[in-house]
This record gives C-alpha cells, structure tokens and sequence, in this order.
C-alpha cells in the first residue's frame, strides 16, 4: 500500500481537486491520510464529507489546534498504513497513474526514497522542474548523495517531490521540524541518510503556483524566518556528525536557503524592504560561513547575478534597498532578465 498525507490549512478552494486526483488514481491499494490543521474555512467539512463516502479508503484527522505543516506531516505519516508514504499539498494533484509507478519502482530493491517528476502550474500554463539526475540514483555513494543534494537545494526548493519509505523514516529517526519552511531542514538530510533511491520517469506531481499561497503571497511572513530554517538544516548535519562529508554542498544549500532567500524576497515581496533582516542574515552569514564567496558550488549553479546580490547586500543592505526601491519593479527585472544584464556574467572570473 501507498499512502498520501494530504495536509490540510484553509484550501477549500482547491481541495476537491487535490483529494479526486488521488482517488482517480490507476494503483488501487492507495491510502489517503487527510489532516486537517484547524481550518478556519469549510476544509474540514470537505474532508469530512470525502471520509464519510470512502471510509475503507480514507482516514481523517482534525488537529484541535493550529499546529504548522511539519506536525501536520508527522501527525499523517505517523497515522499512515502504507510501506511508502508521500506528501501533497492541499493545492496540488497527482498524475493518475503516479502512485502505480511509484509502486513499480518500489518493488526492485525497496528504495529509501523514490523521486518522482515535478510540473509547476501558472494558470494552464506549465513549467517541467529539471529531472532528478540518473547517476545519482540506485546504491547511495558520497558523491551520488553530493549530487542528489545539489539538484534537491537549486533546481527543486528543498522539496522532495515522491515518496518514502515510512521504515527508513522510523529507523533514522527522521522527522519534519515544527518550524515554517519544514521541507528546508530536512530534505537534504533525508537523502545524506538514505541507502537507496529509485525514480519515476514521467510521472508527476502537480504544483499549483499561485498568488494566495503563502510561498507566493506578497508582504506575509513566510520570508522573515525562513533563514531560521537553513540554520536548522545546518545543525542538523551537525549534530549527526555529517557535516564534514557534505560540508561545501550543506553550506551552498545554508546560503542558498538563509542569505539568498532572504536577501532577494526582501527585494521583490516587501513594499517595506526589511533592511534590519538583510543585515542580519548577512551578518550570521558572515559569522558561520565567513568564505561564503569561495564556495565551488555557486558558479557551477548560479547566475551572476545572484552572486552581486548578495555581495551588496554584504556592502550596504540599505544602499541595495535604495538601488532597487520598488519590489514590483525588481522581481519583474529578475524575471526578465534585466538583472543578468545589469550584472553581467561570470565571464573573466
């Protein structure tokens, strides 16, 4: 059996979708586990309705109080029945016949964690994510967990899209933290743990892009504490005394998550630039990686740009604040290239 987490926080408006794409599935032995994480809005009369008319099928469980999505994913993968387990957002949808390849693959070897293929979806236009590389699957070396890592940090936001061995996870002790972002302390952790790993090709889960998420919504919180998160991910390597062996792809991860999220959303997603963050993150930055430039990992993957941002924001957050005093204006230069352009390319360094 497969079971799906469903996590559950005010997504009435897209929840049916998400909960019929799952029971649409071609692999019939699928559990669905929906946790409801105290919804101010109709959600958990959805689910509740959805549970009523699949009681075999789907079990439901109603938090009594707000808790964050890494208790909602602990509480459901605690709760599920399945070998593998995998977690979809109450926004998002599966392939019909994601869950019979993930089953297929699971069979030849019981991977730790099986990858599949990841779609982002603006409106009805879709943007395929890059393939988990090949030659960082099967038995799990150093260098296949180094590449895996990278690939999980800047070409797929820290989230493993696929499933897990709900075994694997009891036996490392692995769980997500009960902090916002959850998947950014953990992903990378998963996989420096894992033995083995298998993939899907073509098949895909379906990640709805949208401006009410909170990943996307304009002047919330989400990005005020999310280095909070790359400093957790760090200490955990730490703690497991796994630092040292992925230390240059755990400290590109830490940049990427604490000082590049940080520093770029404060431009683009603040009418009022958090100039207070920037200089704090610089400063822990500074404190923790204080040869954050040399780091091999930031040519090989990062666009020169990025790079500039974060060495003026280095030099003066507020001056950065003040070169770029709209963040509409900024994040529409970032995504038309205009930034590329104004600073150049790694050309002669």
């Amino acid at each position: 059996m497969i079971s799906v987490v469903i996590g559950i926080y005010n997504g009435e408006k897209y929840l049916s979708d998400c909960i019929d794409s799952v029971l649409a599935q071609t692999f019939e032995e699928v559990q669905i586990v929906l946790v409801d994480d105290k919804s101010s809005d109709r959600s958990l009369c959805i689910a509740q309705e959805y549970a009523s008319r699949h009681p075999g099928k789907i079990k439901l469980i109603a938090q009594e109080e707000n808790r964050g999505a890494g208790n909602t994913w602990n509480t459901g993968i605690q709760a599920a029945d399945g070998e593998y387990v995998m977690m979809l957002g109450d926004d998002d949808w599966l392939d019909p016949d994601l869950c019979e390849k993930i089953h297929a693959a699971a069979r030849h070897g019981k991977p730790d964690i099986v990858f599949t293929g990841k779609r982002g979806w603006i409106e009805e236009r879709s943007i395929l994510y890059k393939p988990f590389p090949k030659g960082c699957l099967g038995e799990m070396t150093d260098e296949k967990k180094k590449t895996a890592m990278i690939h999980l940090a800047n070409d797929l936001g820290f989230v493993i899209a696929g499933a897990y061995r709900k075994a694997f996870l009891t036996e490392q002790g692995l769980s997500f933290p009960l902090i916002s972002p959850e998947d950014i302390p953990v992903t990378l952790l998963f996989v420096a743990c894992a033995k083995k790993t298998g993939m899907v090709e073509d098949g895909y889960y379906n990640y709805r892009i949208h401006e009410e998420s909170i990943v996307h919504r304009k002047n919330s919180e989400f990005y005020l504490n999310i280095h909070k998160a790359g400093l957790l991910m760090r200490q955990n390597f730490i703690d497991r005394e796994l630092y040292g062996a992925f230390h240059e792809e755990v400290e590109f991860a830490f940049l990427l998550s604490a000082y590049y999220f940080t520093v770029y959303n404060a431009m683009a997603r603040y009418d009022e630039r958090p100039v207070g963050l920037m200089r704090k993150v610089r400063d822990i930055v500074l404190e923790v990686a204080p040869d954050w430039k040399k780091n091999a990992y930031i040519p090989l993957c990062w666009d020169r740009w990025k790079f500039e941002l974060l060495r003026l924001n280095e030099e003066s957050p507020q001056r950065l604040a003040d070169r770029f005093p709209d963040c509409d204006a900024f994040i529409k230069k970032a995504r038309n290239g205009e930034l590329k352009t104004l600073f150049g390319d790694w050309g002669g360094v």
